[in-house]
Order: C-alpha cells, then structure tokens, then sequence
C-alpha cells in the first residue's frame, strides 16, 4: 500500500474548490495510508486560523481532522534538530523528519518546506 507524509498546507487543500483530488480519492478509497507528525491538528487548525477561517468553520474543522485516520508519528529528534537548523519552523520540520525517518515521500503545500525538503517530495 502507498504511504506518504502530508503537512497542514497539504490536508487543507483537500478541501479547497481546485484541490488536487487524486491523493484524497486513494486515501478515501484505502489505497494510501497518510502519515502525519506529532501537533498535526495543532498546525491545520493554526494554519486555517491565519488563513482566516471564521471561529465557525474552524470548530467545524476540528472533528474532521480527528476522524481522518491519519497515522501519527513522532519525529526522532536528531532528525527533528537537522530540519530545524536547516531553517524550518517546528511543524514543517517535523512533517519532514517524519518523511526522512520512514523514508515516504511528503506532501507538502508550504512554499519554504518544498524549498527546503525538495528531495523527500513526492513526485508528480
């Protein structure tokens, strides 16, 4: 089965009108198995706030993430720190220690990430 890493920027545009709807319909119909880190929630609700969802649609969110069945792992800290002094912020770097550690391809909608993390990307 396919396995891969998915960041917040990356869960929250399965849900956007020009979403990308390939890796959700495999996800949906049990053909890929989506791992996150550890504080996933966390950063999609973070990341839906700044991206200006009302309090509403932000509660409405919330039990969705929860009952996605996504797979969470704890990054290991060295790989964790190595991401970190490459510039990344703590939940972007800990989606790609992640990826690195189980060595899956990462999903990533976060500009900086895909810079920084370029190698671990999934291929289009």
């Amino acid at each position: 089965m396919k396995r891969l890493v998915l960041d917040a920027a990356a869960f929250l545009a399965w849900f956007g009108q020009d979403a990308d709807r390939r890796l959700r319909d495999e996800y949906e119909a049990g053909t890929l198995v989506v791992l996150v880190s550890t504080g996933f929630s966390i950063s999609v609700l973070d990341a839906a706030a700044r991206g200006g969802w009302s309090p509403d649609r932000l509660r409405a969110l919330a039990p969705l993430i929860a009952r996605a069945g996504l797979e969470v792992h704890e990054p290991r800290t060295d790989e964790l720190a190595r991401w970190l002094g490459r510039g990344l912020s703590a939940h972007p770097a800990a989606s790609a220690a992640v990826a690195e550690g189980l060595g899956v391809p990462l999903v990533s909608g976060d500009a900086e990430l895909r810079h920084v993390a370029s190698t671990l990307l999934l291929p289009d």
